[in-house]
């Protein structure tokens, strides 16, 4: 799946919720699992729970532009439709290094951006057991 169709997925995900739907409907809707949708919910309420904690002014539908990023990753987020810290911050690494021209570097600093309001990307999870892993699943 494309990063953009990935997001857009989540954040429809997100609002299906927040309108009462419940895990299932939303999973046989999307075509994923239960506990799949579980993870997506939880990552944007984290989200919203460690801003509101900190009184940062920022939230899942802030536009990314508002963050201080360098002209390049600015391109490259923009060339793939990310909008908002939600979309944003709803992608893993792996996710981020799939977009066009965006590099390693590249991902250094904006995880350090992120970092300076407290936010991080996604964690990567194990398709067998569900866990955040690293770098490489520990079960499987």
């Amino acid at each position: 799946m494309k990063t953009t169709a990935k997001i857009d997925r989540n954040m429809n995900i997100y609002e299906m919720r927040k309108n009462g739907s419940t895990f299932e409907s939303i999973a046989n809707a999307n075509s994923i699992s239960r506990e799949r949708v579980r993870q997506i919910i939880c990552n944007i309420d984290r989200v919203k729970e460690v801003l509101s904690k900190f009184h940062i002014k920022i939230d899942p539908s802030t536009p990314v532009d508002e963050l201080y990023f360098t002209v390049r990753i600015w391109n490259c987020l923009h060339n793939a439709g990310i909008e908002n810290i939600g979309q944003l911050i709803s992608l893993t690494e792996k996710d981020v290094l799939k977009i066009k021209n965006f590099g390693r570097k590249s991902l250094e600093e904006l995880k350090g951006e992120l970092g300076e309001y407290n936010l991080f990307l996604s964690k990567e999870r194990c398709p067998v057991c569900g866990k955040e892993i690293d770098e490489s699943p520990s079960c499987g």
